[in-house]
């Protein structure tokens, strides 16, 4: 039975190498659902190391995409729309909190160890590293929630992939898949981390394989997008009623601008192909 409470958010900020949504850096995945919060983050320096260049040396590329950081698990979606303003350094100085603008937070940021803290009032005795800073922060730029996912699963899933992390792992730059996972079973991005936990909530069982056969391969964010539309576009066939349940708060993409935008990249915007038959069931 399909339940209101049954939901997931899905946010993803997509990467600048996205033509269809072009996003900054490496883009970020993150899940919500009645039970918890999934983000993923590498702790220290949040995202300094750029995109790999062609010409950078070969052991700096295995450090990059190999290297593992200890992992940084953010609390809810505030505050990644704050890490992402600050990962691409969108923030102007200023004196005082009040200088805030509206949409801006005000935050305390230390250009040394590249930590922040957000500031409800005026610090007293600041650090010669530490700045001031108005944030704007950076919305994701597809947020879609999608329902009938076994949230317990997916829950269950994180909640047992993150003690791995923490006690083995850590962020690594390509995630895992099943190759790294022989190795080093708890390194994991924050695209691969998604992708087991909505597979383990059953978010591939509509999918064509082609979608849910990427244990084996390099997941990101953008591929995520490909996915969640296919399977929205599953929900709202099963399911029409869906199309008017809202989460408060939450402004969610629109499918068809989505699917627009890629045609108009010259990408595939028809997804008929990546759906299995439906399997109906009754609404509560």
């Amino acid at each position: 039975m399909l339940k209101l409470e049954d939901y997931t958010i899905i946010n993803i900020w997509t990467s600048a190498d996205n033509p269809a949504l072009q996003g900054a850096n490496v883009g970020h995945v993150s899940l919500e659902t009645c039970l918890g919060y999934i983000s993923l983050w590498p702790n220290k320096n949040h995202k300094a190391d750029r995109l790999p260049q062609f010409f950078q040396q070969p052991e700096r590329k295995v450090k990059l995409y190999l290297g593992e950081r200890p992992a940084d698990f953010k609390k809810d979606y505030e505050n990644d729309c704050l890490l992402e303003a600050l990962a691409e350094k969108e923030m102007r100085p200023i004196e005082n909190i009040n200088e805030c603008e509206e949409g801006e937070i005000a935050v305390l940021w230390d250009s040394l160890s590249n930590n922040y803290s957000r500031l409800d009032s005026q610090p007293r005795g600041i650090k010669e590293t530490e700045k001031i800073s108005a944030v704007r922060p950076v919305q994701a730029n597809v947020r879609l929630v999608v329902y009938g996912l076994n949230v317990h699963e997916l829950q269950g899933t994180f909640n047992d992939l993150k003690q791995k992390i923490t006690r083995k792992g850590g962020w690594r730059l390509i995630g895992s898949n099943m190759l790294t996972r022989l190795t080093s079973e708890g390194a994991e991005n924050c695209a691969s981390l998604a992708y087991r936990c909505l597979k383990a909530g059953g978010m591939y069982n509509k999918l064509a394989p082609t979608l849910s056969s990427q244990t084996s391969s390099i997941i990101k964010p953008d591929d995520l997008v490909r996915h969640i539309i296919a399977y929205k576009e599953q929900e709202l066939q099963d399911y029409p009623d869906t199309s008017n349940w809202k989460r408060p708060n939450v402004t969610e993409s629109s499918l068809d601008t989505l699917k627009e935008q890629y045609k108009m990249a010259g990408l595939n915007a028809n997804i008929e192909h990546d759906k299995l038959p439906s399997v109906t069931c009754n609404i509560l």
